[in-house]
């Protein structure tokens, strides 16, 4: 007797949807396959359901015949594939009967044994791969502390390998020789050495400076003067000869207005410098702020009452604002420091004739000119009696402004 699977009429509007209930429902159930069983059509049903391959009309005929129960779906189910999987390979092996070769056919047996193996090898890859997993959620946590402070301890031991390193290196570089080493008193380390090599090498690298910047301004090359400086004000941004050299490049590059923000800056690292003064106020004529100016030169004076130029310059600076009786001292003052001073006689001169002392203003200028010295009764320009006064020299300022 011959069994054959009959179809079973559903409604085709929505098998997918019922059988896909149906599974839902056994898997919400929490109900497995039953073990690989010996036979082996049943087998592979089974190994299939595992993989996700379920047949729906099948699954829909169960689902109908177990009437609800869950289990006895999926049951009938497997049933049925399994069956189906049988006729299938019978009416394949009857219709290959005929055309079949000498060779022989494979066992039935050992072709059931392949299947069933092979889905066991699955089932148990699929334990073993879910016990090591649980195994490496339950280890990583450890694990990944250990590398942790492994990377740690590493980074450490390297750090301090670096610094000694570069400790040596820097000893090697500051020490004297090893002779010289060999003579140093005792309980004097090698480390000590160091501190008395720094000095020798700001001095060496002001030195240099130094020449540069004389060099540049014998040179007349006032762009790289103000490169030069400006470099040396960012190294050195408490250096008041190095914006006092600034200033100068700016001056003479007629970028006024720096020369003079330049030369402020100066004034405020050492304010008891009286050439970053004078320095200032030749700043203050050419930016047109005269006021700045004489206030300037007056911080000169106030730094050596000897110095007669900057007395003349207060005495003209005076004039122009109208300060006559303070600009008659000055010219006084300057010329009891240089007497004989053409630059401070004709300060007078000029004073006496705008305080309405026309005679003496006459008297001075004749003796000017019988010495060889012009005189106009008119206000001489400022900036060029400010300017003709040379700029200082970087050697000219004290240790202690740079």
């Amino acid at each position: 007797m011959e069994l054959r699977l009959v179809a079973i009429e559903t409604d085709s509007s929505t098998p997918t949807t019922k059988a896909a209930d149906g599974r839902a429902a056994v898997e919400s159930a929490a109900i497995e396959p039953p073990p690989a069983p010996a036979d082996r059509f049943l087998a592979k049903a089974t190994c299939e359901y595992e993989a996700g391959q379920v047949e729906q009309p099948l699954w829909m005929h169960a689902a109908t015949q177990a009437g609800g129960d869950d289990a006895a779906v999926l049951a009938g189910y497997l049933r049925a594939r399994a069956t189906a999987l049988r006729l299938a390979e019978r009416r394949a092996r009857d219709s290959s009967s005929g055309r079949r070769s000498r060779r022989a056919p494979p066992v039935e047996a050992d072709a059931g044994a392949s299947v069933t193996d092979a889905c066991a090898a699955s089932l148990d890859g699929g334990r073993q791969q879910a016990r090591r997993s649980a195994r490496l959620r339950r280890w990583w946590p450890a694990a990944a502390a250990l590398a942790i402070a492994g990377v740690v301890g590493w980074t450490f031991i390297a750090r301090g390998a670096d610094d000694t390193g570069a400790r040596t290196a820097g000893a090697s570089m500051t020490t004297p020789a090893a002779g010289t080493a060999a003579r140093a008193p005792a309980g004097v380390g090698q480390p000590a050495s160091a501190p008395a090599a720094a000095p020798t090498d700001a001095a060496a690298q002001r030195a240099e400076r130094e020449s540069k910047v004389q060099e540049l301004i014998a040179a007349g090359n006032w762009n790289v003067l103000v490169l030069h400086a400006a470099e040396w004000t960012r190294k050195e941004p408490a250096n008041a000869e190095a914006w006092m050299h600034l200033s100068v490049g700016y001056a003479n590059l007629r970028q006024n207005e720096d020369a003079l923000a330049a030369a402020e800056r100066a004034t405020q690292l050492a304010p008891a410098e009286r050439e970053l003064w004078k320095n200032l106020g030749r700043a203050g004529l050419a930016a047109g702020r005269p006021e700045a100016a004489l206030h300037a030169y007056q911080q000169a004076v106030a730094r050596d009452e000897h110095d007669a130029a900057s007395l003349t310059l207060v005495g003209k600076l005076s004039a122009e604002l109208a300060l006559l009786p303070q600009a008659k001292l000055a010219y006084d003052r300057a010329l009891t420091v240089s007497p004989g001073d053409p630059d401070a006689r004709c300060g007078q001169a000029q004073v006496a004739q705008k305080q309405g002392r026309g005679k003496e203003a006459e008297a001075i200028v004749r003796d000017l000119r019988r010495g060889g010295s012009e005189c106009s009764l008119a206000d001489s320009p400022l900036l060029a009696t400010a300017m003709a006064v040379p700029a200082p020299a970087a050697k000219s300022l004290p240790q202690s402004v740079r």
